[in-house]
């Protein structure tokens, strides 16, 4: 993403989850889909990679799987994947596995005076 000029995405509100999913499934992607939550080095406290803000921060918006994160001990699932069993829910996986991924780009700002 960053050598395009763009994040991986974070879904920190239900208005952006399902904006992320739906882009997902218009690009007719099946299964698990990267994005850019994790807590890498910060065993249990999870943040928004792209953002360097924790999960659940902004408006207090989550949509893990039940039953997840798991935050098994040494289980390595460190990173955040949207699309567990074909929902627009989360799941927390090992960073190594190979998923699709999706970017976020900034679009600049217009301004028109009058």
């Amino acid at each position: 993403c960053i050598m395009n000029g763009g994040y991986l995405a974070a879904t920190q509100t239900a208005f952006q989850n399902s904006e992320v999913w739906s882009v997902i499934r218009k690009a007719g992607v099946t299964g698990e889909v990267w994005v850019s939550g994790t807590q890498l080095g910060l065993q249990g406290s999870w943040i928004w990679l792209s953002r360097n803000t924790p999960v659940g921060r902004m408006s207090g918006y989550t949509n893990w799987y039940p039953g997840k994160p798991s935050n098994a001990a040494n289980s390595g699932d460190n990173c955040l994947t949207i699309g567990v069993f074909n929902t627009a829910m989360w799941n927390d996986r090992q960073c190594t596995r190979e998923y699709p991924y999706v970017c976020e780009y900034y679009a600049p700002y217009s301004y028109s005076f009058g």
